[in-house]
């Protein structure tokens, strides 16, 4: 805190000088003015009154609610009209959301163009998703800024990992630590609810993530279909491959789909190769044989042209020669 304290006023002119003193009466001079320098001009000092500026700026003040919402059944129970909750979003099923404070797309727009390449039910293509984040009137956090997507805003991965360490495993855990780290009093899940085997490697994360926000204090808001426990000792949990970010990675399992469709196109196209390759064979075959029979037709043909009437009556008609009958060789 800066303070600023005026000790020894100065008085002008016009103003009538202390101990009831009038102008040209006896008063004292500074060294400084008799010097010729010029004086310090400082405001009146009132008797009585501080004269202290504090110069602080007024402590933001603490939020209250976020509700994080995914694509599950259960996003339609979040509280999309009570105004002291924001909403936090992050799908990209065809599910139209009834209010979005922040969105949150933060795989890489390649990793999820091969997500999207195959045609779900309920989901949107990557050119319908991407055109929907384009018209968001919200901020939309990426993996970083995207000139496509006008208020694309960067993700603050390294923040969070600093404040967690590496032990994200899913979009929702991601929210979660932010949240967290915003200082949000309550935190509310609906549309999440990594059941299966297929999210084993994402309960894991999410539960040491919620048992934080517990130690810490903070209110947890479920719906009734929310399945995961949360101890009461937060059990640290660290990952080789960060979700989303680490997407080039063999090991990253949220991709597991995406490689086994991209083993299948890649055995039909050498499925359609060797195909060809056989359809080629074949026709050079049969181009083979059937020359050899064009070959040996013809010179039959010859040959019977040349015989003349000495050959079989059958061959004769066979060939176009029966008008030859009579004729001799």
């Amino acid at each position: 805190m800066t303070i600023v304290r005026e000790e020894t006023p100065i008085y002008n002119e016009l103003s009538p000088l202390p101990d009831g003193g009038e102008e040209g009466g006896s008063a004292t001079v500074s060294p400084e003015v008799s010097a010729g320098a010029a004086p310090r001009v400082t405001p009146w000092a009132v008797p009585g009154v501080s004269t202290e500026v504090t110069t602080e700026k007024p402590a933001a003040p603490r939020r209250k609610k976020v509700a994080i919402v995914g694509g599950g059944p259960t996003r339609a129970k979040a509280p999309y009209k009570k105004k002291d909750w924001e909403i936090w979003a992050f799908s990209s099923s065809k599910y139209r959301y009834r209010r979005v404070d922040r969105w949150f797309e933060i795989h890489h727009l390649k990793d999820l163009r091969q997500q999207l390449a195959g045609r779900r039910r309920g989901r949107r293509t990557f050119e319908g998703y991407m055109k929907y984040m384009r018209r968001l009137k919200c901020p939309v956090y990426m993996m970083k800024r995207h000139r496509k997507i006008p208020r694309s805003v960067k993700f603050p991965k390294d923040e969070l990992i600093k404040e967690f360490g590496p032990c994200f495993t899913s979009t929702a855990s991601w929210l979660v630590g932010l949240a967290i780290m915003e200082g949000y009093e309550t935190i509310g899940l609906w549309g999440i609810n990594p059941r299966g085997p297929e999210y084993r490697r994402q309960r894991a994360a999410l539960r040491y993530l919620l048992s934080v926000a517990k130690r810490r204090g903070i209110r947890l808001v479920f719906p009734k279909e929310f399945s995961i426990r949360i101890p009461k000792k937060a059990k640290r949990v660290r990952t080789r491959v960060l979700y989303a970010y680490g997407w080039k990675s063999k090991k990253a399992w949220w991709r597991d789909r995406v490689y086994r469709r991209l083993r299948r196109e890649r055995l039909r196209r050498l499925r359609r190769k060797v195909r060809r390759k056989l359809r080629r064979r074949v026709r050079r075959v049969h181009r083979r044989r059937r020359s050899r029979a064009v070959r040996a037709r013809r010179a039959r043909r010859a040959r019977a042209l040349r015989d003349g009437a000495r050959q079989p009556r059958t061959l004769r008609y066979k060939y176009g020669m029966h008008h030859m009958r009579g004729r001799a060789a």
